[in-house]
């Protein structure tokens, strides 16, 4: 096991004392600290384990845009090619964000997979009480090279795993940044501190064998099946015959239809449900039989334990919802036109298929996680923005976008915004921001361009493979596919799957639906293809209070460390779509935030401003009976008596900037009188 093997390094005694480290860890200030950056461009700092358990216990107290970090190597370089090659490392480390235990709990895991050795366990930055997001840090006994640290990383959290932990495996890239203790208004820490430092090798040698067998079997599990395969194909040549499901069988790998319907796959067995909420590996190729297991519910290809897919019948659920007798037509009709147009035998076919001699190729196409919007939009994926007509949706795109351009975060070059939703003077006006940022503008009609030639585009660049080579905006997505029909928008959603798939990077821009959901929610136009099909969801609310407009994103499909929530203010009233555009704040600390809190306020009383009317317009100075009234209003506006009494309940107290409108009192026999509230400012009486 050629990776197992440490690296040759110079240790003096003074480098590893216990605990303590002397070596400088490579380090910085915030997502943008780089030398090579083109703005303000700054030479890597350097963090010793000493400095580090200072931070521990005395942390920070920034934003996130300034907070220190640390990549555990004594190579003091950003670019996870220089890393792979000559990184040196020092420390092992995890991240907990989803479902959290209490650190107390945390730590008592950590001390069983490190036998009792050094580690520091600390809370991140946006943690609370209820949800302790953590870090760990283990100092190691000797330093190891890049190969070996990879495979620790996958051991280490494969252990938190198996102790009912979920963590974030975007720490297993070896240039992934690792933010420090820094206090963003809960900060724990728990630490053991016995100058004791850990041996990975050692405590991990049998996952590491398990993981170095599991390699080697899939090798030799890959020639046995092309060996089987090879051999039924020449009994059918003989016999003469073949039915569509072996046909199927023999010229379609699994791989390759899992992918093509957004299954992320993360080596030759194992693959990630675009179901998942969780990232987990939890569909699997069986390397002894080439079969197929889907072991979360939420998968449809989920069927109990019950047997196992094989690739026709892994298409025939994907592809045609588990309709046999359309999928049986449909393999028929291929394999005749296949047979029409030259034999090739299976095996061909799979060493077509197989992409073990492009590796090389495929990860020079691989990205580190980027913003193409800042927080929400990773480049790479497949993101869509919901929201009503004059929300701000096209403003905040190109605010997130020039942030990201301005940040030297994206290649300008690569970025083709499609405007299909505007007048032309509008077109002109976003055409020329496109211009100073050195992006590219496309509008339907001018230039010969078209919006039915989006994906034809989107095609070829896969074809050619220059996918990785764009970013594609479209705005909005009904000029490009009709979101009510779904089989168009699952036509679409397949050709955006690919795009993404070969490293392009595709933003949608779309509507929500006229009406509500049952909470008083937007809720997406259209089929749920779309958001089935993508890697990014969020639905955009808007808001007004004193001074601007307030643009709320909430996620509800997620791959990747994005924001879960997001808040924008902007003056819908600046003079110019410039100084609209610069007029665009993000607001950092919503939940505190008055302007927020104003806005969402205004909303709510505008949602039901139907029923406070209908109420205020039956209910006189004096006060009028709750059951009384529940009955004028529901005759009045054929709400339902439950909401109306919700919305009567909502409204009452005696605060009128807080919303209320009315008061309720007890009268004779106990029964609950309503009265109208003034505006303290003018008088009147439950005016909005």
């Amino acid at each position: 096991m050629p990776y197992l093997l440490p690296i040759q390094v110079s240790i003096n005694q003074g480098d590893v004392l216990g605990g303590s480290m002397k070596n400088e860890l490579c380090s910085g200030y915030g997502q943008h600290h780089s030398p090579n950056a083109s703005h303000n461009p700054k030479p890597l700092a350097g963090v010793t384990w000493e400095e580090i358990l200072e931070l521990v216990d005395n942390p920070q107290k920034v934003g996130k845009s300034e907070a220190q970090w640390l990549i555990p190597s004594t190579l003091k370089s950003r670019a996870a090619i220089d890393q792979k090659a000559h990184g040196e490392y020092w420390l092992l480390w995890a991240d907990i964000d989803e479902n959290p235990p209490v650190l107390e709990i945390l730590k008592d895991v950590i001390s069983s997979i490190v036998f009792g050795c050094d580690f520091e366990a600390y809370t991140s930055y946006s943690a609370t009480n209820n949800n302790q997001k953590a870090r760990v840090l283990i100092p190691l006994s000797e330093a190891i090279n890049p190969q070996l640290w990879v495979v620790c990383q996958q051991a280490l959290n494969n252990a938190l795993e198996e102790r009912g932990i979920t963590p974030d495996r975007v720490n297993e890239r070896p240039s992934q940044l690792c933010y420090l203790p820094n206090d963003g208004g809960y900060y724990r820490h728990s630490s053991i501190r016995n100058r004791s430092n850990f041996k990975p090798a050692e405590a991990f040698s049998a996952e590491l064998e398990r993981l170095e067998e599991i390699r080697e079997a899939t090798i030799k599990t890959k020639e046995l099946q092309q060996a089987i395969a090879e051999q039924k194909r020449l009994n059918r040549t003989k016999e003469g015959t073949e039915s569509p499901i072996d046909w199927y069988n023999s010229n379609t790998s699994i791989s390759s239809i899992l992918i093509e319907h957004g299954y992320v796959q993360h080596d030759n067995q194992s693959f990630t449900s675009p179901w998942s909420q969780s990232g987990s590996k939890s569909t699997n190729i069986d390397p002894s039989t080439g079969r197929l297991h889907a072991l979360s519910s939420s998968d449809p290809l989920y069927n109990n334990g019950e047997g196992a897919h094989d690739a026709y019948s892994v298409y025939t659920v994907l592809t045609h919802n588990s309709d046999d007798k359309a999928a049986w037509k449909a393999v028929s009709d291929m394999m005749k036109q296949a047979q029409d147009v030259a034999v090739v035998s299976p095996l061909d076919k799979l060493l077509a298929y197989s992409i073990t001699n492009i590796t090389d190729e495929l990860r020079a196409q691989m990205f580190d996680d980027v913003y193409v919007f800042k927080g929400l939009a990773i480049r790479g994926q497949w993101t869509v923005f919901y929201a009503s007509p004059n929300t701000g949706k096209t403003l905040l795109s190109l605010w997130l976008l020039r942030e990201q351009l301005q940040g030297n975060e994206i290649n300008p070059a690569t970025v083709f915004y499609i405007n299909a939703d505007d007048a032309f003077k509008g077109s002109v006006e976003k055409a020329e921001l496109a211009k100073q940022l050195g992006c590219q503008m496309l509008v339907p009609g001018i230039k010969g361009f078209r919006t039915q030639e989006a994906l034809p585009l989107m095609e070829g660049l896969v074809q050619l493979k220059q996918a990785n080579q764009a970013i594609i905006i479209l705005d909005t997505l009904k000029k490009f596919t009709d979101l009510m029909d779904k089989r168009t928008s699952s036509d679409f959603g397949k050709i955006a799957r690919l795009f993404v798939a070969a490293g392009g990077t595709l933003i949608c821009l779309a509507h929500t639906n006229k009406n509500k959901d049952h909470e008083g929610q937007s809720i997406f136009s259209g089929t749920s293809d779309i958001v089935d099909d993508a890697d990014c969801a969020y639905i955009i609310e808007g808001g007004e209070a004193t001074g601007g407009k307030l643009a709320e994103f909430h996620n509800i499909k997620c791959r990747g460390d994005v924001e879960r929530e997001v808040c924008f203010r902007f003056d819908r009233e600046a003079a110019s779509y410039e100084r609209l555009l610069d007029s665009v704040e993000r607001i950092e600390n919503s939940k505190e935030d008055a302007f927020v809190s104003e806005a969402i306020l205004n909303k709510e009383l505008a949602d039901d401003r139907e029923l406070i009317d209908s109420a205020l317009g039956f209910m006189p100075e004096e006060g009028i009976a709750k059951t009384s009234l529940v009955k004028l209003i529901t005759d009045d506006t054929g709400v339902s008596r439950r909401q109306v009494i919700k919305t009567l309940d909502k409204w009452d107290g005696d605060e009128y900037f807080k919303g209320h409108r009315w008061k309720s009192r007890s009268g004779e026999k106990n029964a609950k009188i309503f009265e109208p509230i003034k505006c303290p400012f003018f008088g009147k009486q439950g005016g909005h």
